[in-house]
């Protein structure tokens, strides 16, 4: 299992605390399609990219690191790249800490 978003790399392990999300497409379709838009893929052709039942988004790209079902939750549609880079500026400022 892989995060679908457009370059992040982050993979499942059983090791890791980073959960993955399966695009809603049955259950809510407009959600689903929200996602499908910030992804940020396409196809080779050009084409917009669309998601399949396997399709997962990993949970650094929500403010609190779970989706929200609720369109008023800014967790209903994912951040690019929100959790990812304060993890990385976290991890940074920790690093010039030891140093």
């Amino acid at each position: 299992v892989h995060c679908c978003v457009v370059n992040c790399h982050k993979k499942w392990s059983k090791d890791s605390d980073v959960t993955f999300y399966r695009f809603p497409l049955l259950r809510n379709p407009a959600q689903a399609d929200l996602w499908r838009k910030r992804v940020g893929r396409k196809n080779p052709d050009g084409t917009d990219w669309q998601p399949n039942s396997n399709s997962m988004i990993c949970s650094l790209h929500f403010v609190t690191g779970k989706y929200s079902r609720s369109r008023d939750d800014p967790d209903y549609a994912h951040q690019y790249f929100l959790r990812i880079t304060y993890e990385k500026e976290r991890q940074t400022t920790a690093q010039d800490f030891k140093e």
